[in-house]
């Protein structure tokens, strides 16, 4: 099936590849003559049918118009209202869902969960000409080309094709989460031509969207490995509506945290959080469990490991396993020098054995930010080397001696 629209209004169909058209633009009701076809979008859901937008501003007619047909162009059906003036220059249907569409018209950007008979614009999007709209087919992102205002993305559109009655009526709501990747970046610094022109990185690790009813209280969001071991967990925004947090696939930075504010990262310097951060998990599926609302839902997320690294799922728990080792024996050198309130300054009081005990402690946390980065500095996704191994070792004979 193939179809054409020309700046006269002309808009044809052709069900044989080409070889005959069908003229189908008296078909269309309320359109005034010549109405300039701004865009034709056929669905993938099935052959007959298909999109058509219209633009009158050269005639200064600034109303949208916005028609789907299911009968190959036999009758169109006008799926505009609700829809603010302005010309309709682009309209996508989500290939997950052929209920939700989007639009961009000449000054705002669109969506519909309910196939066209109610529209949601866009917020915190520029008031702009919207020339093209389209769906990663992988990634499920929404990427959006401007007139003079850029490329946007959204990230991961399935929860708009997951949402219905269903959801929206859920006192907690958790989406599908699409699968995280394990990567470490170079450096997290870039020199200064690369800081005027590089766009906005995504966040890190899983994306994870959910709904809230009305009502109020805490809401908990928790991280389990297959075998229940509890990897995280975040205290999330609770208030009624839409959220969307994200999981970085790390431990947290200290040993048995607890539950943890989550915060979004709005950094001016950097593009991504700097500051202290536990390691990797490693490659599996893991269960996301949100708790709020009296209720308690779950969902799933694959987490893959970094496709460039020659790099086994059994090095990836080597590593997993040393660095968790790590955190614990950092927490008994804490406590065995006293507490995490022990300052530089106090090295001059300390005996001999406690100075020992500080350059072993020093060691095992150099060894771990090796391993895993400090500040901008990248880590590693391999596992350790013997002489990690060794400078871990011997730390942790020199602590087992002091404390017996």
């Amino acid at each position: 099936v193939l179809w054409v629209g020309m700046d006269d209004g002309n808009l044809q169909v052709s069900r044989d590849g080409g070889s005959t058209w069908t003229e189908v633009s008296g078909n269309v009701p309320g359109l005034p003559y010549g109405t300039y076809v701004s865009r034709i979008t056929p669905s993938a859901a099935e052959p007959g049918r298909a999109y058509a937008a219209f633009d009158g501003h050269r005639d200064g007619d600034f109303s949208p118009y916005l028609y789907r047909t299911r009968d190959f162009g036999e009758s169109w059906e006008p799926i505009m209202d609700n829809l603010p003036s302005g010309a309709v220059n682009d309209v996508i249907e989500h290939p997950d869902n052929t209920d939700v569409l989007f639009v961009g018209t000449e000054h705002f950007l669109f969506a519909s969960t309910d196939a066209g008979e109610s529209w949601a614009r866009f917020r915190n999007m520029p008031t702009t000409h919207y020339d093209d709209i389209l769906i990663h087919p992988r990634e499920k992102d929404l990427v959006i080309g401007t007139h003079g205002q850029s490329i946007w993305v959204l990230d991961d559109t399935r929860p708009l094709a997951e949402w219905n009655a269903r959801t929206a009526a859920a006192s907690a709501h958790l989406f599908s989460v699409r699968e995280a990747t394990i990567f470490t970046y170079w450096k997290d610094t870039s020199y200064r031509g690369q800081a005027e022109f590089a766009g906005e990185n995504p966040v890190d690790g899983a994306i994870i969207t959910y709904n809230l009813g009305e009502g109020n209280g805490d809401a908990l969001l928790r991280v389990t490995a297959d075998d229940g071991t509890v990897i995280r967990e975040y205290e999330v925004p609770s208030d009624p509506g839409l959220h969307r947090v994200n999981w970085d696939l790390r431990h947290p930075a200290q040993l048995d945290a607890g539950p943890e504010a989550w915060e979004s990262f709005a950094g001016q310097r950097y593009h991504r959080n700097l500051g202290n951060r536990g390691h990797f998990v490693s490659p599996g599926t893991y269960t996301l469990t949100l708790e709020a609302r009296g209720t308690s839902v779950s969902t799933t997320v694959d987490v893959k490991g970094d496709p460039l690294m020659p790099l086994t799922q059994a090095q990836y728990e080597e590593r997993e396993d040393f660095l968790t080792g790590i955190q614990e024996l950092l927490t008994e050198f804490t406590e065995a020098l006293g507490g995490p309130g022990f300052r530089r300054g106090d090295i001059q009081e300390m005996t001999d054995e406690e100075r020992m005990l500080q350059a072993h402690r020093r060691n095992v946390m150099g060894v771990y930010n090796d391993l895993n980065g400090s500040g901008v500095r990248q880590g590693s996704l391999y596992p350790p080397t013997e002489t990690h191994r060794e400078m871990v070792s011997a730390a942790r004979e020199a602590l087992a001696t002091h404390q017996h």
